[in-house]
């Protein structure tokens, strides 16, 4: 690390599982960390001069034991950049993410939090899903509202259509990304509490549910992505391409 940072000449920044802690509050049970080993940790960061970027959520990144006895959990994964690096990018946080399927909890640097915390707040535009095509009752929520909208004009008819599908598509697709976030909030908040048994066991319970609905999310996907091969064939094949290009522009890590 030391000598990565020694021989670039450009802002730094580094990420990911380091397996060291900056000091014994980073750890709850378990051995006792060497206390030579997290001098050492410190004295890289100090020399290369690199700061911890903190985190937004729960402190713990790695956990390991199903039972309250014999709990393990520490902060091992973390973001560290140079002064150069943390002017360039001052609107940049991390998140601690909510762990399940892992023993570590993803970390996330977001270099762009601040301005795409005030994107947010703008209003989403409606799209089309061409999944919606597979569900039944799509043509009667048209057809329905099409008819209620008669006295209105072009615009507002559109707009109503608009609405009364997002509305259907909601119930028809049971919200599973609303339902994602919920069950993550609420798997958080039993992390921080997991000093008892009954919140270890809520852990399991909810993260057993995430499994289940991102299943479900992912077969959602599958089925979004087969229906326009279908329908569609090789023509949105310039679409995704261009997609995938924004993508890989965004300065997003």
């Amino acid at each position: 690390m030391r000598d990565l940072y020694q021989s670039s000449p450009h802002p730094t920044l580094f990420g990911g599982d380091f397996n060291e802690i900056l000091s014994a509050d980073e750890k709850v049970g378990g051995a006792l960390r060497d206390q030579r080993d997290m001098d050492a940790f410190r004295e890289v960061l100090y020399v290369c001069s690199l700061r911890d970027l903190g985190y937004d959520g729960s402190w713990v990144t790695w956990e390991r034991g199903n039972k309250q006895q014999g709990v393990v959990r520490e902060r091992v994964d973390r973001y560290v950049a140079c002064s150069r690096w943390c002017s360039w990018f001052d609107q940049a946080r991390v998140f601690n993410l909510t762990k399940f399927r892992s023993d570590h909890v993803g970390i996330m640097l977001d270099t762009e939090a601040g301005v795409r915390k005030k994107r947010e707040k703008q209003k989403r535009r409606f799209h089309f899903e061409t999944c919606w095509l597979l569900a039944e009752g799509i043509e009667d929520v048209i057809k329905t509202t099409w008819s209620n909208s008669s006295h209105l004009n072009m615009p507002n008819k559109l707009l109503n259509i608009a609405n009364d599908l997002t509305r259907w598509s909601k119930d028809a697709f049971e919200n599973l990304g609303g339902k994602i976030e919920e069950a993550e909030e609420a798997l958080k908040e039993a992390q921080k509490k997991a000093s008892f048994q009954a919140s270890f066991d809520a852990c399991h319970k909810l993260e057993g549910l995430l499994d289940d609905l991102h299943d479900k999310n992912e077969a959602y996907w599958f089925l979004r992505s087969k229906v326009s091969e279908i329908k569609d064939g090789d023509r949105n094949a310039k679409y995704f391409h261009h997609k995938a290009a924004q993508r890989r522009s965004k300065n997003f890590i």
